[in-house]
């Protein structure tokens, strides 16, 4: 095997497994809320609402799988390391 052979069919796995989550009300107010505060990932020099949307569903679904019992750690994964990533870790 090669390391990004098996990369692509971990990928591939999560996208064949993965559920496409409805947008909620509440998401969206707290991604605006987010973007007219510059707060991650938006700043001051861009607006970035599709990446605020997607981190408060993010968050949203964190929470609401704590609330179940899901104990497990839960990671977000992205190609977006401009907005989401601390510099020392970026790639």
């Amino acid at each position: 095997w090669r390391l990004d052979d098996r990369v692509f069919d971990v990928a591939e796995q999560f996208l064949n497994a993965a559920e496409v989550l409805a947008d909620h009300g509440d998401c969206i107010s707290r991604a605006h809320t987010r973007m007219v505060g510059r707060i991650a990932p938006s700043s001051l020099q861009r607006q970035e609402y599709k990446d605020c949307v997607i981190i408060e569903h993010c968050l949203a679904l964190c929470h609401a799988l704590r609330l179940l019992g899901f104990g497990e750690p839960l990671i977000f994964v992205t190609s977006n390391s401009t907005d989401y990533g601390m510099e020392e870790y970026r790639h």
